[in-house]
């Protein structure tokens, strides 16, 4: 009878050890999101000001921490994901509301549907064995 508590707990610890492909693609999903919107900026951007470029590199070292906490199993990012999914979800209204098929709006529909599927993703049982305290 103890071997077999000790085979599940091997199990267990095997299983928190391997990502989850629900995290794997929710990360994907968050890194692709901020990234067309840091690509958005490279061509809206007002680079003439001196503070732009590195105001810029400050949001690319912050957006790349967060994606690599997310993916690593920090608690705080995976629950950041779900904060600003929930964000985009209540700005959805207006934009449908004035729908011109702007780029802008395209935009935000992009990156707001990449972060509710990030969300989901990150609420699966799966994911939160993941980001359970180790």
């Amino acid at each position: 009878m103890h071997r077999a508590n000790e085979a599940v707990t091997i199990d267990a610890d095997v299983s928190r050890r391997q990502r989850p492909w629900s995290v794997t693609v929710a990360t994907l999903c968050v890194a692709l999101s901020y990234m067309t919107g840091l690509i958005s900026w490279i061509f809206t951007g007002h680079w003439r000001e001196l503070i732009v470029p590195f105001v810029y590199a400050a949001v690319c070292a912050l957006v790349f921490f967060y994606v690599r906490a997310l993916y690593r199993g920090s608690r705080w990012a995976r629950w950041l994901t779900v904060i600003v999914a929930g964000f985009g979800v209540v700005g959805l209204p207006p934009v449908f509301a004035s729908f011109t098929a702007d780029i802008g709006q395209i935009l935000f529909l992009t990156q707001t549907l990449l972060h509710i599927i990030a969300a989901v993703l990150l609420l699966l049982p799966a994911s939160g064995r993941w980001f359970s305290p180790k």
